[in-house]
């Protein structure tokens, strides 16, 4: 079931960003889960190669595109990064933001 929400970590919905910097990953990496789903770059397909393969991408065009992550509105299981759903690329949600992100070097 959809959790209920609530303000007991200080925040009803929507909390600044790096405001739990004890969930950072171990290299540092904050806000992966728990406060918006984000939008990625990839269109949707319901499965992608997974074997042997780094940064898996979708296919090439489509009607939906990739969001990761949870958000406040969605139940404990999917508050992780590698939570993984789809949307219509001109649907918009109160939980949903977009991630920002170039390539290490």
């Amino acid at each position: 079931s959809w959790d209920e929400l609530d303000d007991g970590d200080g925040f009803l919905e929507l909390a600044p960003v790096a405001s739990f910097p004890d969930g950072a990953t171990p290299d540092g990496i904050q806000d992966l889960a728990g406060n918006v789903d984000e939008w990625v770059a990839d269109y949707y397909a319901p499965s992608y190669v997974e074997a042997s393969v780094v940064n898996p991408k979708g296919p090439d065009a489509g009607d939906e595109r990739v969001v990761r992550g949870g958000s406040f509105a969605h139940p404990r299981p999917n508050l992780r990064c590698a939570a993984r759903g789809h949307a219509l690329a001109d649907e918009r949600r109160t939980w949903r933001g977009f991630r920002c992100a170039y390539d290490a070097k």
